[in-house]
């Protein structure tokens, strides 16, 4: 699992250079790989695919995307999978914590994209049945975790958002319980075509 970073997934600093050269050797291996935040976005960058600043800029707070119909069965079979007397729903949408400047404008070749938001990011996630599942947003996150990011961010705040609407948002549901039964069946489970 690659989780979140203040570092950028395009940076040339050794250590993420290292980190893509390590993507690229596990991933034709099918090692298991889950990407959270700067993990979604380094895996995608170390597999060819871009990653930049966002032009919108910061993705804070919850929101709460549809999830294209591959993603919603794929996500749905690994959850019911995991225990079919589950007691999550099957899910339509996705609600999660987001907190960052970057992302992913077009998943690698080979994946699926589990959603996007034009006014938020074009990627929110990408798999491929295989051996890769990453969320662009941080379902590791509680609310006061997100609270403490918020308030360091607003040291120096971007004047397109609203801190009070931000945290706010942070009252509203997130899918946390369900993301991390996806991610423990994902890495479970043998890989389905």
């Amino acid at each position: 699992m690659i989780t979140g970073s203040v570092a950028s997934a395009y940076d040339e600093v050794p250590w993420i250079n290292e980190l893509c050269q390590l993507i690229r050797k596990l991933h034709p291996m099918n090692i298991k790989l889950v990407g959270i935040c700067f993990g979604h976005q380094v895996i995608a960058h170390a597999l060819g695919s871009k990653v930049e600043r966002n032009p919108r800029g910061w993705g804070l707070g919850q929101k709460t995307f549809p999830l294209n119909p591959s993603a919603k069965e794929y996500l749905n079979s690994l959850v019911g999978g995991a225990n079919p007397k589950t007691p999550f729903p099957l899910l339509d949408t996705l609600a999660m914590y987001y907190i960052h400047q970057d992302h992913v404008p077009v998943v690698p070749p080979g994946f699926e994209e589990m959603g996007g938001s034009p006014s938020h990011a074009p990627v929110l996630g990408y798999f491929n049945r295989t051996n890769i599942l990453t969320y662009q947003g941080h379902p590791e996150f509680t609310k006061p975790m997100v609270e403490e990011c918020v308030d360091n961010i607003w040291t120096n705040p971007p004047t397109y958002l609203n801190k009070e609407h931000v945290l706010a948002s942070l009252d509203l549901q997130v899918d946390e319980a369900f993301i991390a039964i996806s991610i423990i069946a994902f890495i479970k489970n043998k890989p389905t075509q």
